[in-house]
């Protein structure tokens, strides 16, 4: 498995002292750089050696999923805009957590939501399948927001549109906090492109890198899935300034795993 860690822009060079893989930077972040702040970050990340293989927070609370003011041709035009940095930067994949694009009303009719949602998976997998990206479903925990909160939602999702460059990305933080941290992914193996994990600081808030006490209950988590035949990628997704001593420390935990024949220094 390749191992990531899904940080801020502002966190390149401890990702990168660190060891990891690849690092996955926020969607709405380089969409909000200018061409001169784009230009030093593509080149950071060449000079530096580190990947980008993909994007988390893709989108802004305006552009709606589902729900009152579900707009079908923004979501294809901010597509657009996240395809032109993802083509730019090389990365292989776009995660789509953004609870704020999918807070219901109360009432707000659950056939006509699920019928939304759909319809923006769908226009936005095939957006960035003109460049073979993979798009993400991603279900949150309800302290997030409180629609597509489990894995069997999301892998509805992307089974009912059946679209090649759409899959599953499930969170170990959110499972968790949906009263599925210990679900059996087999079943969903075939759909999963990647997966995050993080513990947290003190709140939903604030993702950090992995608690040592809680290193056996990741283990744990890591091997199910690995049993399951999964051995694409795995992002410790945080929302803390990274720290190098965390950083090393966790990476150097889950090569113990996700790379049991290599060596770990």
């Amino acid at each position: 498995m390749r191992i990531g860690c899904a940080a801020s822009a502002a966190d390149i060079d401890v990702v990168s002292k660190a060891g990891f893989d690849y690092i996955e930077l926020s969607a709405r972040h380089v969409l909000g750089l200018d061409s001169a702040a784009f230009k030093a970050l593509a080149d950071k990340l060449e000079r530096i050696g580190l990947p980008c293989a993909g994007f988390n927070s893709y989108c802004p609370p305006r552009i709606k999923m589902a729900g009152p003011g579900f707009s079908l041709p923004e979501a294809e035009a901010y597509a657009k805009d996240v395809l032109m940095a993802a083509r730019a930067l090389g990365a292989q994949h776009v995660g789509v957590g953004s609870p704020m694009s999918r807070i219901l009303p109360e009432g707000y009719p659950k056939d006509l939501a699920n019928r939304e949602i759909r319809e923006f998976f769908l226009a936005t997998a095939n957006v960035f399948a003109e460049r073979g990206i993979y798009v993400l479903v991603e279900p949150l925990g309800p302290c997030y927001c409180n629609f597509i909160n489990t894995i069997s939602e999301a892998a509805g999702i992307v089974a009912d549109i059946a679209h090649p460059f759409l899959a599953l990305l499930p969170d170990f933080y959110n499972m968790e906090r949906s009263g599925e941290g210990d679900k059996d992914l087999t079943s969903y193996q075939t759909m999963i492109c990647h997966t995050h994990i993080s513990d947290d600081a003190g709140s939903a808030l604030k993702r950090d890198f992995l608690l040592e006490e809680r290193y056996p209950l990741h283990k744990t988590r890591i091997q199910n899935l690995a049993s399951t035949g999964y051995d694409r990628s795995i992002s410790i997704e945080i929302d803390m300034p990274a720290e190098l001593q965390k950083a090393e420390s966790n990476l150097e935990f889950l090569r113990k795993i996700c790379c049991p024949q290599a060596k770990v220094s």
